[in-house]
């Protein structure tokens, strides 16, 4: 693993093709093959993300899908205290099926550990660019770089209201009561848990002006496709 990042990069890109090949292959039931396997070096930093080609055969026709692979990271500090890429999953299939937030085709997930050592989960990719982690796109990057004033203010607008109407909805209509944060509302909760991210302060003080009714959407997580959210991948 390459421990220059917050996460690490995937040391076994040709065995990590195979295991999902063969992971593919038992959840369809057919042959399936992956070609250009990658790790983006300049976006998904709080988990381990993968690009690649999905193909297949269907009625002799040769069918291709873009893919995106989610993988818990396995460093001694990650970026939150614990992982549980289940619930983001859970969470992202309510937002599809009952709201109009964007979310990416959802292609499966693995809680087994065994076949690649972390859980992780597939979606289909979403045409578009994703604003950089490294280096923040707010410092330099293409979105500094390659646009006007006036296309940056509709992505910051597209972004907002993306994450507002994410906040209004309610969790339970959702389906999703496991959400509840007890006693706590879950602003305060969201606080309580930032303090002990390594994200936190700047998070805590970001939730202490504004009030969610509830928490899990930033804006590196938001596709542009062009000056829109295309969808809303961190559950």
């Amino acid at each position: 693993m390459d421990n220059a990042r917050p996460t690490p990069l995937v040391e076994d890109l040709e065995g990590t093709r195979k295991t999902l090949e063969r992971w593919f292959q038992k959840r369809r039931g057919y042959p399936v093959s992956l070609s250009g396997l990658t790790v983006p070096e300049g976006s998904g930093m709080s988990n381990v993300t993968l690009l690649f080609t999905l193909h297949w055969q269907e009625q002799g026709i040769a069918r291709e899908e873009a893919c995106v692979g989610r993988l818990q990271p396995d460093i001694a500090r990650p970026v939150f205290p614990s992982y549980d890429l289940a619930p983001q999953y859970r969470v992202m299939e309510a937002l599809k099926q009952h709201s109009a937030i964007p979310v990416p085709p959802l292609l499966g997930l693995e809680t087994d550990t065994s076949l690649l050592g972390v859980q992780f989960y597939i979606m289909g990719h979403i045409a578009g660019r994703i604003p950089a982690d490294m280096p923040p796109y707010n410092m330099d990057g293409w979105m500094l770089q390659e646009t006007s004033e006036d296309q940056r203010a509709a992505l910051w607008r597209a972004a907002v209201t993306t994450m507002a109407s994410f906040h209004q909805l309610d969790h339970h209509a959702l389906g999703l009561p496991h959400l509840d944060t007890g006693e706590l509302t879950p602003l305060q909760a969201q606080l309580a848990y930032g303090r002990i991210t390594s994200a936190g302060p700047w998070r805590v003080r970001a939730m202490q002006l504004h009030r969610p009714r509830w928490t899990g959407c930033r804006r590196t997580s938001l596709m542009k496709n062009p000056w829109r959210c295309a969808g809303g991948i961190r559950g």
